[in-house]
């Protein structure tokens, strides 16, 4: 079953080659009239009207005197999708002048922000012709919106048979002054029209999703209560896929907080800097002789560290700038404890952070806590944002005294006890949550006391099981993370077109941002042999894995980006409802035979199983089969391997010959046991692997 290679052979065939001319007409533009004014956005409202979709945008574009709502979708951080319509007026019209977009606008404030539209593209058949079936735009925003407002993958599905026979939905605006309307529906199908009943007047622009949650379609006009959508076609995917997405500069540095603030005595920082592969970030201006930066520029991910010798003077800050990012460092006047009392806590960011005050002599809060029990004396509070979500710690440590320490949410007279301990506290910080940490003497002591707190494992948000490129099928990877460390599989080829399989366990550095090696391995068992302990190559592809989102992602190795994203291969989706007993998604393997792995993921009713094993030469080889269970405890399926694929550097070449390798049956006894029968006859146990 030709897993990798088929799904989008009919989809890739139509691309337009790169560098070809692909008949599309832009306008480049900056405002040329004061932004639309929006309400500002509550922190504790990502969605103002339930069942916002973050991802759909309201659009107003300036026609002339007139102003135009349109609806759209994001497809990328500074990319909205929507109608040709929306961006050109068509045959003999002109381009929009001016172009506003707001992800997630419930009408009365968009809670996402806006940006305006840069540029805007559509299609020559569009603009010359008013072809229908090229009425589709993309908008080119002046700045990402951020990864709240979410985006999702253009696709077609070609033939009609899925849109007859699965539910859609689409949403959109039907006012300047209204919240987003969803509804969902059967469809009628052409070559390139999708109609359906609505009870709504959408603005043009709509997005059509199907269950898999990718957009499929955009609505053109409405009559006779019907709207009409215009699919995409293969030129259209081919442009956004080839020449848009990677024509943008990926360069969108976050830095992980923006504000650092230290005690009097000494301190350092480290924050996280993330941008994109291969992008060059540096701190910059001139910084007063008071604060030194160490490790202050790199590429693609790092970790500047802000050192502050003890303050002998006032209070003092001042600003540095990452690529036009602000941080501000500030440090406490010298002296006792000034952040003794609650109101005056230092606050503290970044994932990695010390600092030094000195207690002796300074009032006691009223309200203090008797963290692990300590009472009497003075104690010292700070506030801490936690930059992800994951496990923290919070450290107390002095030459003077035995500290104590607690942390806690809520306000002075409301605490809520996170974690408490002598000298260490841990805890799950997570994201944006900030936590007040109180640091006291278990019997009173004061003194000089350095507290630091650090989360070192970040969290990954890739979506543990298959990602591939679309545009590049016959080979894929299989990812799955687990608090710092990520364990991925790469399925692909070497230079000759023999089968090639490389695994890593990468160290994830950010919740976006992976940093590992690709490991060969040879002289393994034979599927269905006699165990053979396999022999490592040595040195490795170092690779970069740089995530946009949850399920799209850059692997960066050997010079070359591979762009990948999640691979669906049931219907519904990702996302698709599980059978009631169904094995856990991830790596498993026999322990006693390691060497050999399995790779599993379930969609719906549908498995796909991933094999890595040996050829009778000793060289590594891959299987794959794809089936639905015949039973929630039964996995049958027939094992490919395929030849003559492009290696990582090479370009693109669809795999020239498969071999079956053999029937498979997997019986799981629980979601973490099973049962193989492997071709041959050989029976194993196989377990999920912790790494």
């Amino acid at each position: 079953m030709r897993i990798f290679l088929l799904i989008l052979t009919i989809l890739v065939s139509g691309f337009a080659p790169a560098g070809a001319n692909t008949g599309v007409v832009t306008r480049s533009h900056t405002p040329s009239a004061l932004q639309p004014a929006i309400a500002p956005a509550s922190a504790d409202l990502p969605s103002p009207t339930a069942g916002t979709r973050g991802e759909v945008v309201r659009i107003l574009a300036q026609f002339g005197a007139t102003t135009r709502l349109c609806s759209g979708v994001m497809v990328a951080p500074r990319i909205a999708m929507t109608a040709g319509r929306c961006v050109h007026q068509g045959a003999g019209g002109e381009f929009a002048l001016d172009y506003w977009v707001q992800p997630g606008s419930d009408g009365s404030n968009t809670p996402f922000g806006q940006a305006f539209g840069s540029l805007l593209i559509t299609f020559i058949e569009w603009t010359e012709r008013g072809d229908p079936a090229f009425d589709i735009g993309f908008v080119v925003l002046d700045r990402a919106l951020g990864d709240r407002s979410g985006y999702v993958s253009p696709a077609r599905t070609e033939g009609c048979t899925s849109y007859v026979t699965a539910a859609h939905s689409w949403a959109g605006y039907v006012s300047a002054t209204s919240g987003q309307v969803e509804e969902s529906g059967a469809l009628i199908c052409s070559d390139d029209v999708l109609t359906a009943l609505s009870s709504q007047t959408y603005a043009a622009g709509t997005p059509l999703f199907a269950p898999d949650g990718r957009v499929h379609a955009f609505a053109s006009t409405r009559a006779d209560g019907q709207v009409r959508f215009t699919r995409l076609n293969n030129r259209v995917l081919g442009y956004f896929l080839n020449s848009l997405v990677n024509a943008l500069d990926p360069c969108d540095l976050r830095v992980e907080t923006d504000l650092v603030e230290f005690g009097a005595g000494a301190g350092e920082a480290l924050v996280s800097v993330t941008t994109g592969q291969g992008c060059a970030w540096t701190v910059e201006g001139t910084q007063p002789s008071w604060l030194e930066v160490l490790s202050g520029s790199g590429a693609s991910f790092g970790r500047p560290i802000f050192r502050v010798p003890a303050n002998t003077g006032g209070a003092r800050s001042t600003t540095v700038s990452l690529e036009g990012k602000s941080l501000t460092i500030a440090q406490a006047a010298a002296g006792r404890a000034g952040n003794a009392l609650f109101a005056n806590a230092s606050r503290m960011g970044a994932g990695i952070v010390s600092t030094v005050v000195d207690t002796t002599g300074a009032t006691r809060d009223p309200n203090a806590p008797t963290p692990a029990g300590a009472t009497g004396g003075a104690g010292a509070w700070w506030r801490w944002t936690a930059p992800t979500t994951t496990f923290a710690t919070a450290m107390a440590t002095s030459d003077q005294f035995s500290p104590a320490i607690g942390v806690y949410t809520g306000s002075a007279d409301a605490l809520t006890l996170v974690a408490e301990g002598r000298e260490m506290a841990s805890f799950t910080g997570v994201a944006s949550t900030t936590y007040l940490i109180y640091v006291a003497g278990l019997s009173g002591g004061e003194g000089s006391v350095r507290l630091q707190v650090q989360q070192l494992f970040p969290g990954a948000e890739a979506q543990t099981g298959w990602w591939w490129n679309p545009d590049e099928p016959g080979r894929g990877l299989f990812l799955e993370t687990n608090g710092a460390a990520a364990f991925l599989g790469w399925f692909a080829y070497e230079s000759a077109g023999d089968w090639l399989w490389q695994v890593s366990r990468a160290e994830i550095l950010t919740r976006r941002f992976f940093r590992g090696s690709l490991s060969t391995f040879r002289n393994g068992q034979v599927l269905g042999g006699s165990y053979k302990a396999p022999t490592s190559l040595s040195g490795g592809t170092a690779f970069d894995f740089s995530l946009s989102s949850a399920t799209r992602a850059t692997m960066t190795a050997g010079g070359t980006n591979v762009a990948l994203e999640r691979f669906t291969f049931a219907n519904g989706g990702i996302g698709a409802d599980r059978a009631s007993f169904v094995p856990e998604t991830g790596w498993w393997w026999t322990p006693s035979e390691g060497g050999t792995g399995y790779a599993i993921e379930v969609q719906g009713n549908r498995l796909m199983l991933g094999v890595f094993h040996y050829d009778s030469d000793g060289s590594s080889r891959w299987s794959i089969s794809m089936a639905t269970m015949t039973s929630p405890h039964v996995f049958e399926g027939t094992l490919v391997s395929y030849r003559g694929g492009q290696a990582l550097g090479q370009s693109f070449r669809e795999p020239d010959s498969a071999t079956q390798t053999g029937h498979i049956t997997v019986m799981f006894s629980d979601t973490t046991h099973a049962i193989v029968l492997l071709p041959g006859g050989r029976q194993v146990l196989i377990e999920r692997y912790r790494f």
